[in-house]
């Protein structure tokens, strides 16, 4: 099937009010290119179902519409939409044949239609508020199976995900001009080496929402706050916000971050401005952590295991363009060293060790190192600063000092506290 130009009216939710269209073969727009494009489909709800694609990389299907959903069966899905757009359940969609009698008989749709999926491998790209303001609201199940790549991008608006999204094996971009949220019940997933990549104004993950991947790694990025839920993966993930917190509120709460590095920067430079906070640290089941914490709130960490401070490479992700193949390498510079300037606490219930190397430990405010579990030592191979406040390390058996540990701040105190053995190294 090839589109020019189908219209029904906006208004309403009756059949007579949408837009079917199904093909044995593929969905493509007469435009020849996205530029000059005139809108293929308007009207308050449509669904397009094909064998081999609907839309390509270099053209995608033009909507102006209220409801969408598409599926393509062996090929990719490409779309944009002129305002902003829920993509959600499409009912069957009932029409009157008219036959050689001059007489007419219902013809439907099998079954209604919901969210977005493609198949073998096929990329999928959704792209709204091509033209004016409005959000993007994922209400039903979007699905990129295979290797292909997934891009789902408010331009002029808010993104919202109130269901799952399932890029397959394949690197995922979620994009938003305004914030990001995610519903309770809402996950991002790959597999396999598949980066995730996600860029808003905020980010708001629900308690109980997740976003994971196999080995590859994961970057969040918020011009304002970033509220966590659950990130997990095998590789390295990055943090950037203006703060950052965690979504429990009650019930059973959930690790914020798996993964073999973390890499935390905070820009914000408010009295409330920071990562976690002294009555809902991040929880964390990290092997490195690096973190540059500018606001006045400090650092709250608590970690399952061991922990170690020091210099982490340069964490990359791939941001998927709008053709579904275009993948930009957008790189988180190497960062080392725990810089706050506020309060710094980190709970582990392993050992924890700070590298002589990029391991420097720096707080402008109260700063506890506290080490459990049958090795909970702390190893300081690099110098622990503290020019506000008092510092604590406690460490479940022994303290290794081989750095220096300085408190600057007039009558603050230093306290180390082990439960077998204090060591300090000569010269420190």
């Amino acid at each position: 099937v090839v589109l020019g130009q189908l219209v029904t009216g906006s208004a309403g939710a009756t059949d007579n009010r949408a837009i079917s269209v199904l093909s044995g073969g593929a969905i493509t727009d007469a435009d020849a290119d996205n530029v000059t494009a005139a809108t293929n489909l308007s009207g308050s709800r449509v669904r397009l179902d094909a064998a081999n694609g609907v839309g390509t990389a270099t053209n995608a299907i033009e909507t102006s519409v209220g409801t969408v959903a598409a599926r393509s069966t062996a090929g990719g899905v490409f779309l944009t939409e002129h305002n902003g757009l829920t993509v959600g359940t499409v009912a069957a969609v009932s029409v009157n044949r008219v036959g050689s009698a001059g007489t007419t008989s219902a013809v439907a749709d099998s079954a209604a239609l919901a969210g977005l999926s493609t198949g073998g491998n096929g990329a999928l790209t959704l792209r709204s508020g091509t033209g004016t303001t409005g959000a993007l609201s994922i209400d039903a199940a979007v699905s990129a199976a295979g290797s292909g790549a997934l891009l789902l991008e408010a331009g002029a608006g808010a993104l919202h995900l109130n269901a799952d999204v399932d890029a397959g094996s394949g690197h995922a971009s979620l994009v938003s001009a305004g914030a990001l949220n995610f519903a309770a019940d809402a996950d991002l997933r790959s597999t396999g080496t598949a980066t995730l990549d996600l860029r808003a104004a905020s980010v708001a993950m629900a308690h109980g929402s997740t976003l994971g991947t196999g080995s590859g790694n994961v970057r969040i990025a918020a011009g304002g706050a970033l509220q966590l839920g659950a990130v997990s993966t095998a590789g390295s993930v990055s943090l950037a916000a203006s703060s950052i917190s965690d979504a429990f509120s009650s019930g059973s709460d959930t690790v914020n971050v798996t993964a073999d590095a973390l890499r935390i920067v905070t820009s914000g430079t408010g009295a409330g401005d920071g990562a976690g906070s002294a009555a809902n640290a991040l929880e964390l089941a990290v092997n490195s952590l690096a973190a540059d914490v500018n606001g006045a709130g400090g650092l709250f960490l608590g970690e399952a295991d061991a922990l170690q401070i020091g210099t982490l490479a340069a964490i990359n992700v791939n941001q998927v363009g709008a053709d579904g193949s275009t993948l930009t390498a957008t790189t988180d510079a190497a960062l080392s060293n725990v810089d706050v300037e506020g309060a710094l606490v980190i709970v582990a219930g392993g050992g924890i060790t700070t590298l002589a190397t990029g391991g420097a430990v720096n707080a402008s405010g109260n700063l506890l190192l506290q080490a459990g579990g049958a090795a909970g030592d702390i190893t300081l191979g690099g110098a622990l600063g503290n020019d506000t406040g008092a510092t604590s390390l406690n460490a479940a058996r022994d303290v290794l000092v081989n750095a220096s540990v300085s408190a600057t701040g007039a009558g603050q105190s230093v306290d180390l506290l082990a439960g077998r053995s204090i060591t300090m190294a000569d010269g420190t």
